[in-house]
């Protein structure tokens, strides 16, 4: 319900439950600490007695809490975490359903001070006049005060019954309400509402009596008869004689029935279903004022279902409308990067082409040079560095090509390596890059157990991890840490710098294919090839990162035989 509603009045009958039980007077579904039949109000002698029904978190008047207490007017009673508050007045028209839906609200109730309950329809004459504060104004002896109350009757019914379904969502609510209402005012014993589904069938939506829960009521016989002529003539019926008005109808049983009313629920040129009352007592009969009113009671449910019929829909439709846009986004986004590995692929192999045409002179140039100066090892080690690097550039060039084709890697040669010595080689290598030379390097090692890996390609992860934490840095203190350590079985190598930072938006996408924040100066797939490298390792790449403070990227690789217990 909406709290901008305010509280709510309920008032008292002679025994009132309150609890989590649909059967329940007052039921409080919403409130998790309110018992199934958490309390009970009766009145006795002119006392209201309130009394805990062994509830699991108790019953409390003025925070006290209390097994049987008399209350009085102003007592504040909690249950749960709802409030209620008993007021006493001499006369109060009731604004709730039989059955309210509550959420957390605090409550009203309000004693009422005569015999035959609060309903419009069993007031009389003087009582209601004063109600709607037309005391003293109209002669209640007079003719013309028996078709002013008619009428009055009528459409304050209209309207309370309109505020009533406003404020519900729930549509096998709203018909509970309208039902219970429309039986009390208009004294029937039965109420049912059955509508039309697609096929034509008639469905029921819900049926209350008087005798208490669905449980318990007797079963609602829906006559084939009546609804025929509801539905196909779109007209009401009243009869207070229905056993000699349908004697030939042989699908009705109308044994026990005294009086009926049945209307269609139009909604513009539809009929949606039919709403029909029953009445037991010999002493009872409808009339045309009655048959009006619930012809337009009707017509008001079928709009409120109808219009929450149509919310609903709405809601649904929308929600397919999210997932299909989402879904047309993740395929737009496929098409994207489908087109930009293409892209990069026509690059990669004419970059390939052009590399190794220009770099087969340079490397067969310097492949000779440490057998002939034997005894320089400044360039023994000058070379060596030079043709590790050169064949580095052809390895990514290549990878490159293998990931814009397929989206995968080829397969490294798994064999069993020290990552202590991968790192120390790829630490050495970055010595002579720009970026890195820009910060504070530093490599902490500690001896680790051995692991299948493809060194050149592992160091190829550590290069980039380095260079990019290496840029993503700032200051005159920057650094940046390599730490190599055991953890169990695992081999475990860190990449950690105190630089930016990566906000939520970009830590959310930092794996995703040609996604970069270096604009020109990286094409946004250094850290998704590391990760299938990685991947192809049977290891883990993980990272924590926080904004301002730096990241730090870690690489866990594990012995073959954990390897396969987590995959399993």
């Amino acid at each position: 319900m909406d709290p901008t509603d305010g509280p709510l009045s309920f008032e008292l009958e002679e025994v009132t439950r309150i609890g989590r039980e649909r059967d329940c007077h007052i039921v409080l579904r919403s409130d998790p600490l309110v018992s199934r039949r958490h309390a009970e109000l009766r009145l006795t002698g002119g006392e209201i007695l309130l009394e805990d029904g062994e509830s699991q978190n108790g019953t409390f008047v003025n925070g006290e809490p209390i097994q049987k207490a008399s209350l009085r007017q102003g007592d504040i009673v909690r249950v749960g975490r709802t409030r209620l508050q008993l007021q006493v007045s001499p006369l109060h028209i009731s604004r709730s359903p039989a059955e309210p839906l509550i959420e957390g609200q605090d409550f009203v109730f309000k004693r009422v001070n005569h015999d035959k309950g609060s309903s419009i329809g069993s007031l009389s004459a003087a009582a209601f006049f004063e109600a709607i504060g037309l005391d003293g104004v109209v002669d209640i002896n007079s003719a013309e005060s028996s078709n002013v109350r008619r009428r009055t009757r009528a459409f304050l019914v209209l309207f309370e019954l309109s505020q009533l379904l406003q404020r519900q969502r729930d549509p096998a609510v709203m018909v509970d309400i309208c039902l219970d209402t429309l039986i009390e005012v208009l004294g029937a014993h039965q109420g049912l509402v059955v509508e039309l589904d697609d096929a034509g069938r008639l469905v029921t939506l819900g049926a209350r009596s008087t005798g208490g829960p669905q449980s318990s009521r007797p079963v609602v016989t829906l006559s084939r008869t009546v609804c025929e002529k509801v539905i196909a003539d779109r007209c009401g019926v009243l009869t207070n004689n229905p056993t000699e008005d349908f004697h030939n109808a042989e699908s009705m049983v109308f044994a026990s029935t005294t009086s009926l009313l049945s209307v269609p629920m139009i909604v513009g040129d539809r009929v949606l279903g039919l709403l029909e009352l029953t009445s037991f007592h010999p002493g009872h009969s409808f009339n045309e004022s009655d048959l009006d009113l619930l012809s337009v009671a009707a017509s008001m449910l079928g709009t409120t279902l109808e219009a929450r019929r149509l919310e609903i829909q709405r809601i649904a439709t929308i929600a397919k409308l999210e997932v299909a846009q989402r879904e047309l986004e993740a395929a737009q986004q496929q098409l994207i990067a489908q087109h930009q590995r293409a892209t990069l692929g026509q690059f990669a192999q004419r970059m390939a082409h052009e590399l190794r045409n220009h770099l087969m002179a340079p490397m067969a140039m310097l492949e000779p040079l440490p057998e002939r100066y034997p005894n320089d090892e400044n360039l023994a080690e000058t070379v060596e560095f030079s043709m590790v690097a050169l064949h580095t550039i052809v390895g990514i060039v290549k990878e490159i090509q293998e990931y814009a084709a397929t989206g995968q890697l080829e397969p490294p040669m798994l064999v069993y390596g020290d990552l202590v010595a991968v790192a120390r080689s790829a630490v050495h290598y970055l010595k002579y890059d720009r970026d890195v030379n820009r910060v504070s390097l530093r490599l902490k090692v500690q001896p680790v157990p051995l692991v299948p890996l493809d060194e050149s390609r592992m160091c190829q992860v550590i290069i980039n991890l380095v260079r990019n934490a290496a840029q993503a840095t700032s200051g005159p203190d920057r650094f940046v840490s390599v730490h190599v350590y055991p953890d169990g079985a695992d081999a475990v190598l860190e990449v950690r710098d105190n630089g930016c930072g990566m906000g939520l938006d970009v830590a959310c996408r930092a794996y995703e294919a040609f996604f970069t924040t270096k604009g020109t100066g990286g094409m946004g797939v250094g850290l998704e090839i590391s990760r299938l490298l990685i991947h192809q390792h049977k290891g883990e790449l993980t990272f924590e990162t926080w904004p301002t403070l730096g990241t730090t990227f870690r690489v866990r690789l594990r012995p073959p035989t954990q390897c396969q217990s987590t995959e399993s």
